[in-house]
Protein backbone atom coordinates (compact mmCIF):
# COMPACT_ATOMS: atom_id res chain seq x y z
CA UNK A 1 0.00 0.00 0.00
CA UNK A 2 1.32 3.36 -0.99
CA UNK A 3 -0.74 5.55 1.38
CA UNK A 4 -1.39 4.34 4.94
CA UNK A 5 -3.67 7.30 5.66
CA UNK A 6 -6.23 6.49 2.96
CA UNK A 7 -6.18 2.70 2.95
CA UNK A 8 -9.63 1.24 3.53
CA UNK A 9 -8.43 -2.14 4.64
CA UNK A 10 -5.77 -4.81 4.62
CA UNK A 11 -6.18 -8.05 2.73
CA UNK A 12 -5.36 -11.10 4.80
CA UNK A 13 -5.19 -14.51 3.15
CA UNK A 14 -6.17 -17.27 5.54
CA UNK A 15 -6.57 -20.83 4.12
CA UNK A 16 -7.15 -19.46 0.63
CA UNK A 17 -10.05 -17.24 1.77
CA UNK A 18 -9.64 -13.49 1.59
CA UNK A 19 -10.70 -11.81 4.82
CA UNK A 20 -11.07 -8.08 4.92
CA UNK A 21 -10.03 -6.41 8.16
CA UNK A 22 -11.22 -2.84 8.22
CA UNK A 23 -8.77 -0.45 9.71
CA UNK A 24 -9.49 3.01 10.96
CA UNK A 25 -6.19 4.76 10.79
CA UNK A 26 -5.58 8.40 11.72
CA UNK A 27 -2.67 10.74 11.78
CA UNK A 28 -1.76 13.92 13.64
CA UNK A 29 -4.18 16.69 12.77
CA UNK A 30 -7.10 14.32 12.18
CA UNK A 31 -8.23 14.06 15.81
CA UNK A 32 -11.68 15.57 16.33
CA UNK A 33 -11.88 18.31 18.91
CA UNK A 34 -14.83 19.78 20.71
CA UNK A 35 -15.36 23.04 22.51
CA UNK A 36 -16.70 23.49 26.04
CA UNK A 37 -20.00 21.88 26.92
CA UNK A 38 -22.81 24.39 26.46
CA UNK A 39 -25.71 22.88 28.34
CA UNK A 40 -29.08 24.35 29.09
CA UNK A 41 -29.39 24.97 32.82
CA UNK A 42 -32.08 22.79 34.38
CA UNK A 43 -35.29 24.82 34.48
CA UNK A 44 -35.45 26.87 37.63
CA UNK A 45 -31.97 25.94 38.82
CA UNK A 46 -29.55 28.58 40.06
CA UNK A 47 -26.30 27.38 38.46
CA UNK A 48 -24.25 30.04 40.27
CA UNK A 49 -24.48 28.17 43.59
CA UNK A 50 -21.09 26.76 44.48
CA UNK A 51 -19.23 28.39 41.57
CA UNK A 52 -15.62 29.45 42.16
CA UNK A 53 -15.50 33.11 43.23
CA UNK A 54 -12.73 35.67 42.71
CA UNK A 55 -12.91 39.19 44.16
CA UNK A 56 -10.93 42.41 43.91
CA UNK A 57 -10.58 42.69 47.70
CA UNK A 58 -12.69 42.11 50.79
CA UNK A 59 -13.63 44.57 53.50
CA UNK A 60 -13.02 44.27 57.22
CA UNK A 61 -15.28 42.68 59.80
CA UNK A 62 -17.58 44.94 61.77
CA UNK A 63 -19.44 44.08 64.97
CA UNK A 64 -18.92 40.38 64.35
CA UNK A 65 -20.10 40.38 60.74
CA UNK A 66 -17.49 39.63 58.09
CA UNK A 67 -18.02 39.98 54.33
CA UNK A 68 -16.69 37.16 52.14
CA UNK A 69 -16.66 36.32 48.43
CA UNK A 70 -18.24 32.94 49.20
CA UNK A 71 -21.30 34.77 50.54
CA UNK A 72 -22.50 35.89 47.11
CA UNK A 73 -23.41 32.46 45.72
CA UNK A 74 -24.23 30.29 48.71
CA UNK A 75 -27.93 30.19 47.90
CA UNK A 76 -28.87 32.35 50.87
CA UNK A 77 -30.17 35.54 49.30
CA UNK A 78 -32.74 35.58 52.09
CA UNK A 79 -29.97 35.82 54.68
CA UNK A 80 -28.39 39.31 54.69
CA UNK A 81 -25.69 38.02 57.03
CA UNK A 82 -23.72 36.45 54.17
CA UNK A 83 -22.47 38.94 51.59
CA UNK A 84 -19.36 40.44 50.04
CA UNK A 85 -18.09 44.02 50.18
CA UNK A 86 -14.92 45.40 48.65
CA UNK A 87 -11.95 46.97 50.40
CA UNK A 88 -13.01 48.96 53.45
CA UNK A 89 -14.13 52.45 52.47
CA UNK A 90 -13.67 51.80 48.74
CA UNK A 91 -16.32 52.83 46.21
CA UNK A 92 -15.18 50.35 43.53
CA UNK A 93 -14.53 46.64 43.24
CA UNK A 94 -15.48 43.50 41.34
CA UNK A 95 -16.57 39.90 41.80
CA UNK A 96 -16.21 37.11 39.24
CA UNK A 97 -17.86 33.70 39.22
CA UNK A 98 -16.61 30.65 37.29
CA UNK A 99 -19.44 28.16 36.78
CA UNK A 100 -18.86 24.39 36.81
CA UNK A 101 -19.38 24.30 33.04
CA UNK A 102 -20.56 26.49 30.16
CA UNK A 103 -24.31 27.07 30.13
CA UNK A 104 -26.72 28.80 27.78
CA UNK A 105 -27.94 31.47 30.19
CA UNK A 106 -30.61 34.11 29.73
CA UNK A 107 -30.92 35.61 33.22
CA UNK A 108 -28.62 36.86 35.94
CA UNK A 109 -30.01 38.25 39.18
CA UNK A 110 -27.99 40.54 41.43
CA UNK A 111 -28.86 41.60 44.96
CA UNK A 112 -26.79 44.71 45.61
CA UNK A 113 -26.42 47.21 48.42
CA UNK A 114 -29.10 49.88 48.33
CA UNK A 115 -30.58 52.12 50.99
CA UNK A 116 -33.56 54.29 50.23
CA UNK A 117 -32.14 57.83 50.47
CA UNK A 118 -35.47 59.16 51.72
CA UNK A 119 -35.19 56.86 54.73
CA UNK A 120 -31.43 56.45 55.11
CA UNK A 121 -29.93 59.66 53.67
CA UNK A 122 -26.39 58.78 54.75
CA UNK A 123 -26.37 55.42 52.96
CA UNK A 124 -26.25 54.69 49.26
CA UNK A 125 -26.42 52.28 46.35
CA UNK A 126 -24.11 50.77 43.76
CA UNK A 127 -23.31 51.87 40.23
CA UNK A 128 -22.38 48.55 38.64
CA UNK A 129 -22.30 46.63 35.38
CA UNK A 130 -22.47 42.91 34.56
CA UNK A 131 -20.54 41.05 31.85
CA UNK A 132 -20.50 37.39 30.79
CA UNK A 133 -17.98 35.24 28.96
CA UNK A 134 -17.47 31.66 27.80
CA UNK A 135 -13.67 31.79 28.15
CA UNK A 136 -12.84 34.78 30.41
CA UNK A 137 -11.24 36.56 27.45
CA UNK A 138 -14.09 37.83 25.26
CA UNK A 139 -16.79 39.50 27.35
CA UNK A 140 -20.36 40.54 26.55
CA UNK A 141 -21.93 43.35 28.56
CA UNK A 142 -25.44 42.34 29.66
CA UNK A 143 -25.96 45.27 32.01
CA UNK A 144 -24.29 48.61 31.38
CA UNK A 145 -23.04 50.32 34.53
CA UNK A 146 -25.81 52.22 36.32
CA UNK A 147 -27.36 52.50 39.76
CA UNK A 148 -29.77 49.76 40.84
CA UNK A 149 -32.99 51.40 41.92
CA UNK A 150 -35.82 49.27 40.62
CA UNK A 151 -36.44 46.49 43.17
CA UNK A 152 -35.83 47.33 46.80
CA UNK A 153 -36.47 44.02 48.53
CA UNK A 154 -35.49 44.78 52.10
CA UNK A 155 -33.62 47.43 54.06
CA UNK A 156 -30.17 47.64 52.55
CA UNK A 157 -30.61 45.54 49.38
CA UNK A 158 -32.01 45.94 45.88
CA UNK A 159 -32.80 43.20 43.36
CA UNK A 160 -31.99 43.47 39.68
CA UNK A 161 -33.23 40.85 37.16
CA UNK A 162 -30.95 41.06 34.13
CA UNK A 163 -32.38 39.27 31.09
CA UNK A 164 -30.70 38.80 27.72
CA UNK A 165 -30.72 36.59 24.62
CA UNK A 166 -29.36 33.10 25.41
CA UNK A 167 -25.59 33.29 25.63
CA UNK A 168 -22.87 30.69 26.23
CA UNK A 169 -21.63 31.62 29.70
CA UNK A 170 -19.12 30.18 32.13
CA UNK A 171 -17.85 33.40 33.69
CA UNK A 172 -19.92 36.17 35.25
CA UNK A 173 -18.40 39.46 36.39
CA UNK A 174 -19.98 42.25 38.40
CA UNK A 175 -17.98 45.48 38.11
CA UNK A 176 -18.73 48.18 40.68
CA UNK A 177 -17.65 51.55 39.34
CA UNK A 178 -19.03 53.75 42.10
CA UNK A 179 -20.97 53.85 45.34
CA UNK A 180 -23.15 56.64 46.67
CA UNK A 181 -22.56 55.53 50.26
CA UNK A 182 -20.75 57.98 52.51
CA UNK A 183 -16.97 57.68 52.43
CA UNK A 184 -16.69 57.04 56.16
CA UNK A 185 -18.56 53.72 55.94
CA UNK A 186 -16.56 50.48 55.97
CA UNK A 187 -18.88 48.67 53.54
CA UNK A 188 -19.77 50.71 50.46
CA UNK A 189 -19.81 48.02 47.76
CA UNK A 190 -21.98 45.24 49.16
CA UNK A 191 -23.23 42.36 46.99
CA UNK A 192 -25.61 39.99 48.76
CA UNK A 193 -26.09 37.34 46.07
CA UNK A 194 -25.50 36.60 42.38
CA UNK A 195 -27.82 34.05 40.75
CA UNK A 196 -27.79 32.67 37.20
CA UNK A 197 -30.12 30.52 35.12
CA UNK A 198 -33.04 30.82 32.75
CA UNK A 199 -36.31 32.74 32.83
CA UNK A 200 -37.63 30.25 35.41
CA UNK A 201 -35.07 31.23 38.02
CA UNK A 202 -37.11 31.21 41.25
CA UNK A 203 -37.43 34.06 43.70
CA UNK A 204 -37.18 33.78 47.44
CA UNK A 205 -40.50 34.66 49.08
CA UNK A 206 -39.32 37.97 50.48
CA UNK A 207 -37.97 38.99 47.05
CA UNK A 208 -41.01 37.95 45.01
CA UNK A 209 -42.33 41.34 43.94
Amino acid sequence: MSDARTSAGLGLVVGGVLALALLIQGCSGDTATTGPTQGQPPAGRNVAIGAAVSVSATGSCYLGTCPAGSGINDGTAASPGTFWSGASGSSTGWVELKLDQTYQLSMIRVFSQYWDPTVYPSEGGLDYGVSVSADSNAWTVVRAASYALNKIVTAGWAREDITFAPEAVRYIKVDIVNSSGVASHIWRTGVLEVEAGDANLPLYPWAAY
